[in-house]
């Protein structure tokens, strides 16, 4: 069991995808996580997460005897995912259970395959989150990109960015809770009809320009829209952005070099950024942060 499950980053499409508009999401080849044994593991997390998987009405499908007895003679999940980051690390867990204690794992999903392994992966996840839509475990398990838009998902290749424009994930020095993040966008959704308005007519069609400028590698132009996009969150999500680095955001786009956005729910976690400038530039522009170079391999 020593396959290597990657974490995930939603690229473009936070909240939006919400509402079923478009969405990219990568794995995030540089963190992720895999099966290990221990005597003296500490898998008691694990325990509460098999109850919840015997409860299930599809439990048949899956052989919890034997993962029930591999938790007993120490099997846990070591990853280097961050909790609480955005990045995918129950979804790298999901995915790790699925390939190895599914009965009958999809091993090759055609396009309407794709729904289906997303629905389940979704319902082994929701332990964790409440209510998952099954993207990170998707991405994580399949170990590709994939495009999402309003139910349907394509398995796409996104081109790496050239060596002037460097991608990276900002450590905000805290973790988050999506849950809350989430509640409050769609009670603004629903109870804030010239915020909904503003959101479908200004903001959804930067995002889906943004993704599509991106797939086609016009990164010249993608420069232009992150720009656009990361002023556009100060004004839908300002209450998302950390405020131990909404200094730093507005000042990389005024001076035009760097540009932040959120990524996945915000708060905290991981930001995603785009610079001009060179990876330990970029690293002396946030002082006292860590920083990691997003790769798109």
């Amino acid at each position: 069991m020593q396959n290597f499950y990657p974490g995930k980053i939603l690229l473009y499409g936070e909240f939006s995808i919400i509402l079923k508009n478009k969405a990219l999401a990568i794995p995030l080849t540089s963190q992720g996580g895999k099966w290990e044994n221990a005597r003296d593991a500490e898998n008691t997390s694990l325990f509460g997460w098999l109850k919840y998987l015997k409860k299930l009405p599809h439990a048949a499908d899956y052989d919890l005897v034997h993962f029930e007895e591999e938790l007993n003679r120490g099997l846990y999940f070591e990853s280097s995912i961050p909790q609480g980051y955005g990045a995918g690390s129950s979804g790298a867990l999901v995915a790790a259970f699925y390939a190895h204690f599914s009965i009958s794992p999809i091993t090759n999903p055609s396009i309407i395959h794709l729904q289906e392994l997303k629905k389940e992966l979704g319902v082994l996840e929701s332990y964790f989150h409440g209510n998952s839509s099954g993207t990170d475990p998707l991405v994580s398990y399949l170990k590709h990109s994939l495009l999402l838009a309003n139910d349907k998902i394509d398995k796409i290749k996104v081109p790496s960015p050239p060596e002037d424009l460097f991608f990276f994930l900002l450590d905000c020095g805290m973790a988050r809770k999506t849950e809350p993040l989430v509640s409050s966008f769609l009670n603004e959704i629903h109870n804030n009809k010239d915020y909904t308005a503003d959101f479908e007519n200004h903001y959804v069609p930067v995002v889906d320009q943004t993704i599509q400028e991106h797939l086609d590698g016009r990164f010249t132009e993608l420069k232009k829209q992150w720009l656009e996009l990361s002023q556009l969150q100060t004004l839908f999500f300002k209450a998302m952005i950390p405020k131990n680095l909404i200094e730093y955001w507005h000042k990389g786009n005024n001076e035009g070099h760097t540009h932040l956005k959120l990524c996945g729910a915000g708060g905290g976690g991981y930001l995603l950024g785009l610079s001009t400038l060179k990876e330990k530039q970029v690293s002396l522009f946030y002082p006292g942060f860590k920083m990691i170079a997003l790769p798109f391999s």
